[in-house]
């Protein structure tokens, strides 16, 4: 006879309470989560700062975006590439020029007159390629563009205004390719010349054709590009990009995300002693959410170099050090009490 149980018959007691019990140890503990939330706040850094920066919604944006969100979504269709602003057509329809984000519902963002004057002004968000606003000033089409790639094709007699953290770009009836990301912001242009200016940096010309590339100017900008060429395996790239962020004068908390990097990479290079002497400096600031990685970090650098005296210090402060960990904490005791 089978002893199978029915499919819908409940678990015995002490299976319930096994799980229960696994449920219980697989659960983080509050400090767990509140090092994970302090870890969550630093990295949300730059994105905050870009925020509290952004242009103010426009005057019923918000209204828009609830009614959209309230509709129907369409099927998505996807492109070999989804353009953030391309011109649907070359002359007036009906004495309209439409001017569409492409997102996924294909619903015009921004509308011209043919005069190129903006009728609303529109947010431009698509589901997975850019974001930024629009928004006509007098007789020239502002884009502030926050991340991903935005594409302009040229209108007659319009003239063009992008800005993003790095650079500024300015034409009259120009076809533009502009690409942001944590490595900066490239500048492409597809049809006529236009001036960039990269933060305090005289204007230079990018003729037809031809592309240049602004850094990013801020130390938490600097940081999100080390981490991203970090995470490309572009150690010496990553190691200037944590120069550069150093050099434009931090605070303490980008400052030591900063010198994690530089310790990270490093010690994928293979050179530990630069890897502890940044994860002590790193330490030495005092804000690091990352305090037991980088103590971790410099107490195996000083262990492998046989080193004790140094090593017990990073040991002691471990908030959970693991088993081998506690062998060699007891055995440096030992060693610098003889």
């Amino acid at each position: 006879m089978s002893t199978s149980r029915p499919p819908h018959e409940t678990p015995d007691a002490s299976w319930s309470q096994q799980m229960r019990e696994v449920a219980a140890e697989r659960a983080p503990s509050p400090e767990a989560v509140a090092r994970v939330a302090e870890r969550l706040d630093v990295l949300l850094a730059p994105a905050t700062d870009l925020l509290q920066g952004g242009p103010t919604a426009p005057a019923g944006a918000v209204d828009r975006v609830a009614a959209r969100l309230a509709s129907p979504r369409p099927t998505p269709s996807y492109g070999p590439r989804i353009a953030a602003l391309a011109l649907l057509g070359a002359a007036a329809v009906g004495g309209v020029v439409w001017v569409s984000t492409a997102l996924s519902s294909g619903s015009p963002v921004a509308v011209l007159d043919a005069s190129g004057r903006l009728l609303s002004d529109g947010q431009v968000a698509s589901h997975d390629d850019g974001e930024g606003t629009l928004a006509m000033e007098g007789d020239r089409l502002v884009a502030d563009w926050v991340v991903g790639e935005l594409a302009l094709d040229p209108v007659a007699g319009l003239a063009v205004q992008v800005t993003t953290r790095e650079v500024v770009v300015r034409g009259t009836e120009v076809g533009l390719l502009v690409h942001r990301d944590a490595l900066g912001t490239r500048v492409e242009a597809t049809d006529g010349d236009v001036t960039m200016t990269c933060g305090a940096a005289e204007p230079r010309a990018v003729v037809a054709g031809e592309a240049s590339f602004c850094l990013p100017q801020t130390p938490s900008g600097l940081l999100g590009r080390a981490r991203a060429l970090g995470e490309r395996g572009d150690t010496a790239a990553a190691l200037e990009a944590v120069r550069a962020g150093l050099a434009a004068a931090p605070d303490d908390v980008v400052a030591a995300e900063l010198l994690h990097v530089r310790a990270t990479q490093e010690l994928a290079a293979g050179r530990l002693p630069a890897a502890v002497e940044a994860a002590e400096e790193a330490l030495l600031r005092g804000a690091s959410p990352r305090a037991d990685e980088l103590r971790r970090l410099a107490a195996r650098g000083w262990l492998v170099a046989g080193d004790c005296a140094r090593a017990l210090p990073h040991l002691e402060e471990l908030a959970a050090p693991d088993a081998g960990e506690r062998q060699h904490l007891d055995r440096c005791r030992a060693v610098v009490e003889e």
